[in-house]
C-alpha cells in the first residue's frame, strides 16, 4: 500500500470469494446462509485494520422483512461501533433507487450509533457533481437522528 502512496481504502464487499466464481451479493436475494457469509467476511476485513469504512454495508439484497436476516445484518453495525468503524449511506444506491441504502438497515445503524459518512460510489465523475442528491441524503440522515460524519481512519 506504502508504494502507492493511497489516502485510506474503502471496504465494499461484492462478492462471495472472487468476482469470477463467487455469487454476486447484490442480486438475486440472499438465502439467509449466503447472509450470514457475507456478514462474516465484512467483519474479517473490518479487523483488518487496512480499511476506512465499510461501503455500502447494505449491499447484499437480503430480506428487509425477515426478522433472522436483520439479526444478521445488525451484527456489522455492532461490531462496527466497537471498533468505531464508519457505515457508508451509498449515494449512487439512492439516487438510482436501488434497494440499499435500505431503511431497515439504517434503523439498526441509528439504534448502535454507529457513524455514517456520505459515499459517492463515483462510476462516474459526474456524480461528484450531484449535489442535489447528497443534500437529500443529507436531511434524509440528520431527519432519522443519524450521525454523520466526514472523518475516517487514514494510511498516512
Amino acid at each position: 500500500l506504502k508504494k502507492y502512496d493511497l489516502d485510506y481504502i474503502i471496504l465494499g464487499n461484492h462478492y462471495d470469494g472472487s468476482d469470477e466464481t463467487g455469487i454476486y451479493y447484490g442480486y438475486p436475494e440472499v438465502s439467509l446462509e449466503e447472509l450470514k457469509r457475507y456478514v462474516a467476511q465484512v467483519i474479517k476485513a473490518m479487523d483488518t485494520g487496512l480499511f476506512s469504512y465499510v461501503a455500502h454495508p447494505d449491499v447484499v439484497r437480503y430480506d428487509q422483512n425477515n426478522q433472522a436476516h436483520l439479526d444478521e445484518l445488525e451484527k456489522i453495525c455492532i461490531h462496527a461501533k466497537e471498533i468505531d468503524m464508519p457505515l457508508e449511506f451509498n449515494l449512487l444506491g439512492y439516487r438510482t433507487m436501488r434497494h440499499y441504502p435500505s431503511e431497515p438497515f439504517m434503523a439498526l445503524c441509528k439504534k448502535h450509533h454507529n457513524r455514517i459518512i456520505i459515499g459517492t460510489d463515483a462510476h462516474e465523475p459526474s456524480a461528484l457533481l450531484d449535489q442535489e442528491t447528497y443534500h437529500r441524503a443529507y436531511n434524509y440522515l440528520k431527519q432519522n437522528g443519524l450521525t454523520i460524519t466526514e472523518n475516517i481512519k487514514m494510511l498516512k
